[in-house]
């Protein structure tokens, strides 16, 4: 299992209000990240995974989790990432093209605009755990058309 080590320094001065002194201090914080690629998925409802009909359609949808965007949830499904998931699993193309249409009914994908789709981050996250609420609040922003104050672009 490969991990990589980050280090963090945090200095902060302070200054002696009776001696005018400055004091520093430094404070070394160690995290260690895992640097292998993963897929949180959220069971806490899994209500959307159990309308998934067939091992195909689950298929295609861990071919997905393994495009998505680190941080981000993003897929980009155009017709050559179609014909490669195809492929990958050993379908036809058109059901490749009918499962996407079928986990975007479920909720399990939702569409962006064409081509574009990210992965529901109420079930599924690739990323740092931190970033979750902003990608959900995104995905929020693209079912309701309205801009989020805190992350607005």
């Amino acid at each position: 299992m490969l991990k990589k080590k980050v280090v963090y320094h945090q200095e902060k001065s302070y200054i002696n209000k009776e001696t005018g002194e400055i004091i520093e201090e430094t404070k070394v914080i160690k995290k260690r990240v895992n640097a292998e690629e993963f897929m949180q998925v959220y069971l806490s409802d899994i209500s959307g995974l159990l309308g998934v009909e067939n091992k195909s359609q689950m298929f295609v949808l861990i071919e997905l989790w393994k495009l998505s965007q680190f941080d981000t949830n993003q897929v980009v499904i155009i017709k050559g990432i179609k014909q490669q998931i195809a492929n990958n699993i050993g379908i036809a193309y058109k059901t490749v093209d009918n499962h996407i249409v079928k986990l975007c009914k479920l909720d399990l994908l939702i569409r962006k605009e064409t081509g574009i789709y990210y992965l529901n981050p109420n079930y599924f996250f690739k990323g740092y755990s931190e970033n979750r609420p902003k990608v959900i609040k995104l995905v929020l922003e693209y079912r309701t058309g309205e801009k989020s104050p805190l992350y607005g672009d």
